[in-house]
This record gives C-alpha cells, structure tokens and sequence, in this order.
C-alpha cells in the first residue's frame, strides 16, 4: 500500500552517495559487490501455496508475462509514466539489443544518433555536481525465459536501488535495509547471533547484537523506548521491528510496529536478483517505481 507520504524519495542527495561508499567501506559490506545468485522468496515466509497462487503459479507457467514499470513518484521523470517489457528487454531501448536485459543509468551528454550506448534506459541525476561519478549502468531487470519472470538488481554504482518491504523479510547474512536517512547492516553468525551495525548522519553507534532466544521483539525507530533507537528525523517512532522464528530457525524484519506500518518504508538492498512480483515498488535516487504484471495466453 502506498501513502501519500512517499516523500522518501526525496531523501538528501548530497549524502546519499558518500553514505553508500563510507557504509561499504566501514562494514566490509560483501553483498555491495553484485553477484549473479538469485533471490525469489526472501519477502515471504514459506508457506504451502493456497488455491489463489495455485491459480497464479498455473497462470505464470502458461502464459508469456509482460512488465510494466510506473513511476509513482519522481523528481526527474514524469509522473505515471510506464515503461514497457517484453521477453527481449524494454521496448524502444536505447541499446536495442533484444537479449532480455534492460541496463538503466546514465551518459553524459548523450548523442542519439550513437547506437553504441551501453544504457538502454537514460535517468539522469538531479543535481550536476554528481555528473561525473554517476556515469554508467546503475541497476539492470532481465527476464529470464526457464522461469518466465523478471528480476531486478543493483549493479554497485550509483546510488543504489532498494526494494519496499511489504511483508516479512527472512534476514540473511550481510543484508543492508536502508530506513529514512539510516543503513542497517545486518551479520548473522554460525549461532544465529545477529549483529547489526547503524550508519546514520553523523552519529556513531555501537554495533548492536542479540541472541535468537531474546523472548521480546526488537523494536527500531526514533522513538527512545525502542532497543535500538537512532536520531533520525526520517523513522517513524517504531520504524520496524526485527524478530526471531523459532520453528524454522530465521531473522526476520517487518515494517512499522504495534500501530501498523512506518511512513517512509523499510528498505532492501537489490545487491543480489531479485525476483519482481506483482505489485513490487523500489527507489533508486529520486525516483519510486511499482512493477505490474500482464500476461498473454502462449
């Protein structure tokens, strides 16, 4: 669900970038560095499938899936625009070659007339100051035919893309959650000790760490009652809340609280694919994206 307050896309963009590389640099953030693995249901807890994703699972196998990509909310492109995907990439890329990756990014004064770009959709950053070392491909979708889905994924550059967390997200090891101006780090031991390093401004926190058999929830936010409270303007008073299950022995992380979910979101770092489901919403910069299926009967 989306609120009118997804002022979260404009976060403050002469921190942002220097925070991605301090936090990479400070935490030995492993996950930063984008690998080809593929995650497809860290967004849900497992769970047998009911009659309604029987009946989508069948419709996902049977039919030839489309994408579309609405932009919500932007301070560069325009608002609702759609974006158009088939099984060879983007419609009308840039790149034009049909090989079912869309690179999106940017080039510095870019030519129409060269057809040797290697960015087939152009986003081009707010301010000029950041020209430069905003050159290149920033996070790319592709489809993948075995499996008749899309996936999105970060490519190290930029200022990184972030995935909304709707539902319960299974925590691993190295995970970076961004919430309002902070950066969560999250390690996970051989013990299911989890440890979590906090990036926010210039406040300096030690890291924080818990034991799977803590009894409580682990509550996160603004608020000064919560286990793990951060000065930061941007969280809501409980932000999210980390917990531990132990029948199938995992972290997990929801967005908001006891009074339900947080004003601008919990978020996910695309450092591995992930897969794009019906309805997903991800940032990059200043931009907010929701993805939409369509499917065609083979």
């Amino acid at each position: 669900m989306i609120t009118e307050s997804e002022e979260q896309t404009k976060y403050t963009n002469t921190s942002k970038f220097s925070k991605m590389q301090n936090i990479t640099q400070q935490s030995n953030f492993k996950s930063y560095i984008p690998n080809n693995s593929k995650t497809t249901n860290d967004f849900l807890i497992d769970t047998p499938l009911n009659s309604d994703e029987n009946k989508k699972a069948n419709n996902i196998k049977n039919n030839k899936a489309y994408l579309d990509l609405e932009v919500i909310n932007s301070w560069i492109l325009p608002q609702c625009l759609l974006l158009h995907f088939n099984n060879e990439g983007l419609e009308n890329s840039l790149r034009n070659m049909k090989d079912g990756i869309t690179y999106f990014g940017f080039i510095k004064d870019y030519n129409k007339d060269n057809h040797n770009s290697e960015i087939d959709y152009i986003i081009n950053p707010k301010d000029e100051e950041y020209d430069e070392r905003y050159i290149g491909r920033h996070f790319k979708i592709e489809y993948y035919s075995n499996v008749n889905k899309y996936y999105i994924q970060d490519l190290g550059f930029g200022f990184g893309t972030f995935i909304k967390i709707i539902d319960e997200l299974k925590i691993k090891d190295n995970y970076l959650v961004n919430i309002g101006e902070t950066y969560l780090v999250f390690t996970i031991d051989e013990n299911n000790k989890i440890n979590i390093k906090v990036f926010s401004g210039n406040e300096k926190y030690e890291p924080f760490s818990f034991n799977y058999d803590i009894l409580e929830p682990i509550y996160i936010g603004r608020d000064c009652d919560c286990i793990i409270s951060i000065e930061d303007k941007r969280l809501s008073r409980i932000h999210c809340t980390l917990n531990y299950n132990n029948e199938y022995k995992y972290w997990f992380l929801k967005d908001g609280g006891k009074n339900g979910f947080s004003t601008n979101g919990t978020w996910l770092y695309a450092a591995e694919e992930y897969e794009i489901y019906d309805g997903m919403i991800f940032k990059t910069n200043h931009n907010l994206f929701k993805c939409k299926y369509k499917y065609e009967k083979l």
